[in-house]
This record gives structure tokens, sequence and C-alpha cells, in this order.
């Protein structure tokens, strides 16, 4: 795949393509260390006479340069094939000779020179190519050389060339940015983590090179569990023959640094660790000069750190063991924070130590206990290491994995069930095994694995963490509503808690209070919390999830909008995401039912992105709305598909609720009368008695009611709307009655009652839910149609049309309103044909779906602020975005864009 960025590459195909038409180039490609300039200049060369092979043009190729700094003349001709007596020392002969060299090649064809690092290069060959150069005029010649940065009046007729020629096409890098990374390392690694790729791309600093090559040599796995990663091995052989050559002073100090570690550090710190007796600025003076070290003046003295995490990486890798674990050992005396002093530590232990294993253990259960679960896991690795005891071993082994489970290194767990299935400390091999399979939504596995190790009497913290997890299992599994309690019961009794497993515990006892019957306790526990999301403390977050899900359920949108934007805004800062986006799904659910159409579209497309390969078939089925709002049956019918499939195996009663809301969301908007009818039918056929339970959620009733007038179940389907009737705390309870009984009366060719019933619920019908508002209103326009009211049907007609149009629910529009008679359309409604509603084509369609977030927040007059508070970006991209959607658009302020995107 192609990792450059598209306007270097395009710069050297033109200079290329001018150079073979007698337009000479030279192309400059200037980057800092580790910006990738050798791997560029490697991949254009390729480029370059691959392409004009393939158009019937021979380059002849030249080529010099290195890593290693030379001090003999003219080298670098000579290197190029440039024939030199090795005693001229006349410049002009010098510089006649490489012309008449050139010449030669001219005259069978173009020629292309390529030198890497021309800052390293002898002075004489860079003068005389200076002076080539600047009298080139129309010979069919392409330089492409790298520069990285010249010491002062280093190579000044270069650097006079290159500031003032014609010729020159500078080309800057900067290494590639994360989404270019990532997709390099996953084109390679499909299985790499999200945290390795940014651990990778911060280390090489988007270096492709180095990227592709740690990548390449080293799985994912070896990488992650790495607390020093490696530079490439020819890279890093080289830096240490170029370290070599500066002295041992110099060697020793920059090895010191680079123990120490990134970042910057007291010049006084190095030269404690480096053991140095002298005074050793002379050698920080010639590591700067040579781009190995970096140094600022500070008030308290100065500071020293490696230009480059890859020449650190290089430097330590080569020095010699017994040195580096002396050095660890200093450094651990100089650290002053516990992790510096604890990494130190362990790199300076060479057997094994029973008492730093204990202290990597408790700093392990502090990390837990914050957050940091990363950390934690890469503790317990290294107090394993030091274990002698093997019971002990196995035992901190299986509690990284856990720790890695947590913090979202699925994978490498994965690929270590064989071990966790041999290993001596049984009940915390099944404790992983469990956990994995929540984490992959294979809940009746994890009932298999955690049930022989639970309720076994002991009340620390794995116990815990077993009983919470196997009552998620239980539940999600489809098991009966005791089976999952009993579990849940013996966690809460428990003298201890887990954070890391608030979320399942949160929504297993809720989920399990409202099937027992209780509700007012329920609702006395989110009554606790404070009214202002942001007050919420970070424990409860899930229970705040869960008022936003309680207030979606009982219609209640917009209350449900701020609580989970809220929880939105803290899982995109790192707290554990439970249930695959389900608070996403939610979130789009509330936007949509508000009335927003281009914000809800954003929360369903998140929610789908982290759907696992077995989804949670309560954010596939919710999910399904985004796809809805987009005009994609093919899509949401997909998701659906997905959802049913994971509750064939595992009947859980909440994801069967989910599935029937789905589900009748898609079919309302493009299903035919067959589709319909047999809906409901089949939802029992499948999950038997689980299709019909109300279980407290007042849209599931609503949804409900409509799929059982499509099967014909008018008694049930009145059933229904008298339920929701007679909830005193549902505004619209008694609206959905109305309409529920106009659609009976439809159902029962009662054609006059339904205009009036469905009327009336029109009327009734109160603000906050106006998606509903409109399909009501659509209704009408078909009953009254249908009767041959043909007033009452062409006001409703429109008036539905509009609702739509003002939520951009366009593509949502039921095919039988698009029948429906207009004004204009004096002839009366026909027959409706069978047709998916489908995306109309508007103003915005040729915009990204990030640039359509932004557009649609800025037509609602937004701020830049604002915005990215909103989509969870910088100001900066939000401008960058607001750039190319002018450009795209061909606006140029925001008022021009809101009078284009209410354009219809």
């Amino acid at each position: 795949m192609l990792i450059w960025q598209n306007d270097d590459v395009e710069a050297v195909d033109a200079a290329a393509g001018s150079a073979i038409v007698g337009q000479p180039k030279l192309v400059v490609v200037h980057g800092g260390p580790g910006s990738g300039r050798s791997s560029f200049l490697r991949s254009m060369t390729e480029r370059v006479l691959a392409r004009a092979a393939g158009d019937g043009t021979a380059f002849t190729h030249w080529s010099a340069g290195g890593t290693v700094k030379s001090d003999q003349p003219r080298r670098g001709l000579i290197d190029l094939g440039v024939l030199i007596d090795p005693d001229e020392d006349n410049p002009l002969q010098v510089e006649q000779a490489l012309r008449e060299a050139v010449d030669d090649v001219l005259d069978e064809g173009p020629l292309l020179i390529t030198i890497d690092d021309l800052q390293w290069i002898d002075p004489e060959t860079v003068e005389a190519l200076a002076r080539l150069l600047t009298s080139a005029v129309a010979e069919r010649l392409l330089v492409i050389v790298t520069t990285g940065y010249f010491e002062p009046f280093q190579h000044l007729p270069w650097q006079a060339l290159v500031g003032t020629s014609p010729l020159v096409v500078p080309v800057e890098l900067g290494g590639l940015d994360l989404a270019t990374a990532r997709a390099v390392l996953r084109d390679i690694r499909p299985e790499v983590a999200e945290y390795l790729v940014r651990r990778l791309w911060q280390h090489t600093r988007g270096n492709p090179l180095f990227l592709t090559s740690l990548v390449r040599r080293n799985t994912p796995a070896a990488l992650e569990r790495m607390v020093q990663l490696p530079a490439p091995l020819d890279y890093a052989h080289a830096i240490e023959v170029r370290l070599a050559t500066l002295g041992h002073d110099a060697v020793t100090l920059a090895r010191a640094v680079s123990v120490i570690g990134m970042g910057w550090m007291p010049l006084a710190e190095a030269a404690y660790v480096a053991a140095a007796d002298d005074d050793v600025t002379s050698a920080l003076d010639v590591l700067v000069l040579e781009f190995i070290l970096e140094q600022r003046s500070t008030e308290v003295g100065t500071e020293v750190r490696m230009v480059h995490a890859i020449i650190q990486a290089s430097i330590y890798q080569n020095i010699p063991a017994a040195e580096r674990v002396r050095l660890h050992r200093r450094a651990a005396e100089v650290a002053s924070d516990e992790v510096g002093e604890l990494r130190h530590s362990y790199a300076a232990t060479t057997t094994h130590d029973e008492a730093l294993a204990q202290r990597l253990e408790a700093a392990a259960e502090l990390q837990h206990a914050a957050g940091q679960y990363r950390t934690a896991a890469q503790y317990l690795d290294w107090a394993c290491r030091l274990s002698a005891n093997g019971l002990r071993r196995s035992a901190r082994w299986t509690a990284s994995c856990f720790e890695r489970l947590l913090s979202g290194n699925v994978e490498l767990v994965r690929n270590a069930q064989p071990e966790l299935r041999t290993a001596r400390d049984r009940i915390g091999a099944a404790l992983v095994e469990g956990a994995l399979h929540v984490l992959e939504n294979d809940w009746c596995e994890a009932v298999k694995v955690l049930t022989p190790v639970a309720a076994t009497g002991e009340v620390d913290l794995r116990a815990y963490r077993i009983e919470v997890l196997l009552a998620w299992a239980s539940l999600a599994a489809g098991m009966d509503t005791d089976a999952a309690w009993a579990p849940l019961d013996r966690a809460e009794a428990m003298p201890t808690r887990d954070d890391s497993l608030a979320g399942l515990a949160t929504f297993t006892s809720a989920m399990l209070d409202r099937r027992r019957g209780r509700s007012r306790q329920l609702n006395e526990r989110l009554g606790l919390l404070p009214q202002r999301p942001g007050a919420v403390p970070l424990d409860d977050t899930y229970w705040l999830a869960w008022r936003g899900f309680a207030a979606v359920m009982s219609g209640r949108a917009a209350d449900a909008i701020e609580p989970l934007r809220e929880v939105d805004s803290r899982m995109s800062t790192g707290l554990m995401n439970v249930g695959d986006g389900l608070s996403n799904a939610f979130l789009g659910l509330a936007h949509w039912w508000a009335g927003d159409a281009g914000l809800a579209a954003r929360q369903f497309r998140v929610a789908e992105g982290l759907l696992l390969p077995r989804p949670n078939p309560m954010s596939a089925s919710y999910a399904a709305t985004g796809r809805v709002i987009a005009g994609d049956r093919e899509g949401a019918d997909a998701l659906l598909t997905r959802a049913r499939d994971t509750l064939q195996e595992m009947p859980w009663a909440e994801g069967v609720y989910a599935l029937l809301v789905g589900s009748v969301t898609t079919l309302h908007a493009f299903g035919n009368d067959a589709e319909r009818a047999a809906f409901l039918p089949g939802l029992r056929r499948d999950f038997g008695d689980k299709a019909d339970k109300l279980a407290g959620s007042a849209m599931w009733g609503l949804h409900a009611a409509i799929a059982c007038v499509w099967a014909g179940e008018l008694d049930e389907a009145n059933g229904l709307g008298w339920v929701l009737a007679e909830s005193p705390w549902l505004a619209w309870g008694k609206a959905a009655q109305l309409w529920v009984q106009g659609l009976v009366a439809e159902h029962a060719h009662e054609d006059l009652a339904a205009i009036e019933l469905i009327a009336a619920a029109r009327s009734a019908w109160p603000e906050g839910l106006p998606v509903f508002a409109a399909h009501i209103t659509a209704d009408l326009a078909r009953v009254a149609g249908t009767a041959g009211d043909r007033t009452t049907a062409v006001e409703a007609a429109r008036s539905a049309r509009a609702q739509y149009t003002a939520l951009e629910a366009v593509p949502y529009l039921l095919r039988d309103v698009d029948a429906l008679p207009s004004a204009q359309d004096p002839a009366g409604p026909g027959p409706s044909p069978v047709t998916a509603a489908v995306q109309l084509p508007g103003p915005l369609g040729m915009l990204s779906d990030r640039e359509r977030d932004v557009a649609s927040l800025v037509v609602k007059g937004m701020s830049y602020a604002q915005i990215a508070r909103e989509l969870f970006i910088s100001r900066s991209t939000v401008s960058f975005h607001l750039t190319r959607i002018y450009a795209k658009t061909d606006t140029t302020s925001r008022h021009e864009l809101s009078d284009l995107a209410r354009q219809r």
C-alpha cells in the first residue's frame, strides 16, 4: 500500500516527468532524525525507475551516501562511479570529471542520481554536485537527495543552491500521521491492538520503515511485553558504528541517557548514572553536534534527552549486559518516581527476587485501582518472572492476563489460552478464560467456565470478579432470572468491590431489578444521583448511563441526551465501554426520537463500529436505526440478522426486546404487508414468551403494539395500548393508545373510526418525540386517503412531508406517504408499489461522514468550541473540516452553507 503523503509522491513524479523531457530537477528531501528520509528515497527511486520503464524510458541510476560520516575527500563521487585521480585536489578538475561522466550517460538517456544523507557526504563531492546543478539548463537529469540538519557553515555552496535555484523541488517529511500508520501496521498485522499502534507510532515518530520493520520482525504479543521497544537491527548497527567513532566519554554518556529513557532529564542525573569522573560537557557537545542528544537550559540547570526514540533504542540494545545492569542499578538510585524506580530495579535484577516481586504486586494493585490496567499488567508480568515459587508465579501471570483483558488487549490473552488451560493457578485461569468469553460475547462458554469456580465461600477480590462475571454471563446467555441473580447476590454480599467491573455489575443489577419487579428500588437508586450529569461521580457513571437508558425506553428522549452525552464523553477518555457501544446506540435513539437525525446518525455509526464479530444483540438491534435513517434497508437487515443469530444461540430477554424495536423500526420504513404480518409470529417461533413480556419498557410496548396490529392480533394491540395509557408518568401514553386504537380500527376496515382516533392522537401527541408525531400524521394521511377523505388526506400528507423534511428524515418517508395525493394531484391515490425508502441526493451528499457531522452542527449555529466538544475533536480539526466543506460545496461562510443545506 502507498504509505507516503500524496503531495510528496506527486512532486517526485512531476520532477521525474520534467527531467525526462530535458528540464533538470533537484528533489531535496528534508526531515529530522527518524522522519523516514532513507526509506522515502528508496521507495521513490524504485517508483521513478519503474514508471519510466513502463513508459519505455530507461534511467541510468547512480547512488551514494550512507549513515556513517566519512572524512575521505571525494568519497561520494567515487561511490557514484565517477573516475577521479586520487591525487587530484583541484576543484575545477574534480567538477569537470563529474560533468564529463554525466555527459557520457546523458548521451544515451536520462540520468537519476540519488544521495542519502547529503550532510554526511564529503564537501568536495557536495561542492562539485552544486556546481553541476547550478549550470544545468536542458539536461535530462533528476537528482534526489535527502538531508538532515546542517551544521553552521557546512556545505555553503549547496545551501546557496537550494535557497535560490528554480530546479529545486522541496519535500519535507514529518512521518506518517496516526491514521496512515494504523493502516500500514494493520495491513501487515491485522490483529495489532490500538494501544500498540499508538505506542509504535510514537516510538518511531511515524517512520514507515521503522514501523514495518518492527512488526515484521516481532509479533504484537512480543512487542506488547517489551518494556523497551527495539530499533530495527540494521539501523541499530549503523548507530552503534557511528557512536563508536565519537570517543569513550560520549559513548558512556549516550548509554546512560538511553538507559534512563526518553524524556528530558537533568544532565547531572545522566552523569551520575554514567559514573563519569570528569566533566561531561565535552561529551555532550559531541553528541549534540551528531544529533544524538539535544539539550536545553532551565532554571535548575542543563537538561538532555535523546533526539529520537529509535536512536535511544538503538543505543540501548547494543549495551553489553553487565554494563546495562550496572547502569540500571544507578538509574534506580536517582529515580524520583516509583514507576521509574521499579522499572530500573527490575531491569537490574538477574535472578529471582521475591521481595521485589511483592513490591511490584502491591504497585499493580494501586495501578488497577487507578484504572491503569496496562501498567498493572506490566508490573504483574515482572513480578511473575521474579517469582521462585511456581504457584505464585502462575497466580501472578493469570492476574496479569486479567489486567490485559481490562486494558483491551484481548488478542494477547486469546493467544495464551493453551497456557491458561495448563496453568497451576486453576481458579485464576478460569477467571481469565471466563472474562475472555464475556468480552467476546460468548456468554454460554463463560457460564461453563466460571460456574465450577463460583460459590466457593471465598470473599476475596478474585471471588468477587468471578461472581459478577458469572451473573452477567448468565443474564446475557438467556438463563432465567434466579440463575443470574444468585451470583450477583453473592457478589453484593462480599466486603470487596472491583470498579473495573462496575459496568457489568450495574447493568446486571438494573436489569434484574426490573425483571423482579423492583422498579421502585431501582428508581430510588437513580434518584440518589446528582441532577446535573457532569456532577455525577465517576464511580457512578454506569448508573448515569442506566438513567439515560431508562429515559430513552420510557420515551423521554430529551431527558436522556445529556446523561448519555456525559457518559459518551467519559468513555472517550478511557472509561470502559460496556456492551459494544450500547450507550452510543441508546444516545443515537435519543437523538433520533428527539428529532435530530444528524447527531443520531453519528452515534449509530460509533455504535456499529464498536460491534464485535458476535455482537451484543441490544447494540446491533438499536444501531439498525442508523441504517434506516440513511435509507439503507440492506444494512439494517444485516445488523438485525447478526442480532438474531446471537439471540438464537443465547436468548437474552432484553436482547429480544431490542430486536423487536429495531425490527419494527426497519419494517415501518421499508417493509411490505406480508413482511410486517409475518414478523411477530416469527419472533415468537424463535424466542417464545420472551417476545411478549413488557418488562416495564414503554417504548417496547409501543413498538410491540404496532407489530401486533400488523399480525392481526388486535386484542393484544389494544391491551398494550391500555397499558401505555394507564401509566401516570407517561406524558404520551394516552396519545399512543389513541394511535394504536386507530391502527386497529384501520386493520378492521373501520375507516371513519380510524380517522377519528388517529386525528385525536395527532392532536394529543406532546412535544418531545417529533419522529412519532410525523408517523402519526403519515398514518392519518394514508387512512384518510383510503377512506376518500381527500381534504384530510392532502393536508396530512403535506404536513407529514414537512415534518419528515424538518427532521432531515426524508429517507424514512413511508412508501404509502409518497403515494398519497397532493393538492396538485386531483386524481386521488393509486396503488402503492412495494419499494424501499431511498436516500434522496442532498446538497451535502458529496461530504464525508465526519464532514457531514461538522456541517450539521454548523447549520445549527454551533461555535467551533461547541462543535469540538460535541464531536470530541480539536478546534483546529473543526477548522480543517470546515475548510474542506466550503471547498466541496462552493460556499464561503456558514450562512451560505446553511442556505445550501436547506435547499431540497
